[in-house]
């Protein structure tokens, strides 16, 4: 059979490309998968409700992976000899408490089941746990072992618990507000707002510009992700 020149480099084109393809799905075939990076720990304080006495109720103060429910359950349990402070109802008539008997938080920390949230790192009942929160993050038990949950500023999760760290960036206290930023662009980055009484009361003397810090809270969107500063204690400096 006798070919014209340009069927002849049809056929050469056509072969050399099938060869390609061959060629290249044998490369994605072979290659390392990429490592995907680990999703965030999403947080919850629904976690830690029990029911005693046919009410409703919550540990107040501590906050925790919705996975590791399974995990603390069995040591969230009373009995009518045990006593708690009952701290305040939420609209849907869940009690917080914090039991008169501290131990069942720092079994909790200790073994990295849970983090302080906000309102625990706030309330002088509780101060003396922060250590033993500190020690379980340095030995990386629990939950600190597989992902830590301070993030840094670039991924937070929007409407959700979360730990931040940082560096602040910038400090500006406006009529009713101060700011401080993780970034120069402060539409866009990472922003820590607290009323001006308390920062002057609480803040002013204990954080500066270039300190590294960890802020825990609700994160919001407001000109990039922002956390608000209600409470005293809720930063750290690092």
């Amino acid at each position: 059979m006798i070919y014209s020149w340009n069927k002849v480099n049809r056929l050469y084109s056509f072969t050399k490309l099938k060869a390609l393809i061959i060629l290249w799905g044998f490369f994605i075939a072979v290659a390392p998968c990429p490592i995907l990076a680990e999703p965030p720990l999403i947080y919850s304080d629904t976690v830690f409700d029990f029911k005693f006495s046919d009410k409703e109720y919550r540990l107040y103060g501590l906050s925790a992976p919705i996975d590791y429910q399974d995990q603390i359950k069995p040591h969230i349990a009373f009995s009518s000899q045990d006593g708690f402070q009952e701290i305040g109802e939420n609209r849907y008539g869940v009690m917080s408490v914090m039991p008169d008997n501290l131990e069942i938080y720092e079994t909790l920390l200790s073994q990295g089941l849970s983090v302080l949230n906000q309102d625990g790192l706030s309330d002088k009942g509780l101060s003396s746990l922060i250590s033993i929160e500190r020690t379980a993050k340095q030995n990386k038990t629990g939950l600190w072992k597989k992902s830590t949950p301070s993030k840094t500023a670039k991924d937070v999760c929007i409407d959700c618990f979360a730990i931040v760290s940082g560096t602040i960036v910038k400090i500006h206290s406006a009529k009713t507000m101060t700011y401080l930023n993780f970034g120069d662009d402060w539409k866009t980055d990472f922003t820590i707002m607290m009323p001006n009484e308390l920062w002057e009361e609480h803040y002013k003397n204990k954080v500066s510009l270039n300190d590294k810090i960890e802020v825990r809270g609700f994160v919001q969107s407001y000109y990039g992700p922002m956390i608000k500063i209600e409470k005293p204690n809720q930063i750290i400096i690092l």
